[in-house]
């Protein structure tokens, strides 16, 4: 595999965990509070969230700059015809 290919991989593995654990934490303490059951409560939330957000961020690292590109290109064409 190129290196490219593996950074990217590497960058959604990153931000698949750090955005579940930082959203899981949120959401739970927010809906049932922080207590002594909160720790087993948000681990349970975060297996759930990091099995798809992982996966997910992986796709969209391979997917995103196409978008951007595709987004870039719009605003240029817009910005000519004015």
């Amino acid at each position: 595999m190129s290196p490219l290919i593996i950074s990217k991989i590497i960058v959604g593995i990153l931000i698949g965990i750090f955005m579940s654990v930082i959203m899981s934490g949120l959401v739970t303490a927010i809906n049932t509070g922080i207590d002594v059951g909160f720790p087993k409560r948000w681990g349970l939330a975060w297996t759930i969230s990091c099995a798809v957000a992982v996966p997910l961020a992986i796709f969209v690292s391979f997917l995103s700059p196409r978008v951007s590109k595709f987004i870039l290109h719009k605003i240029d064409h817009q910005k000519k015809r004015s």
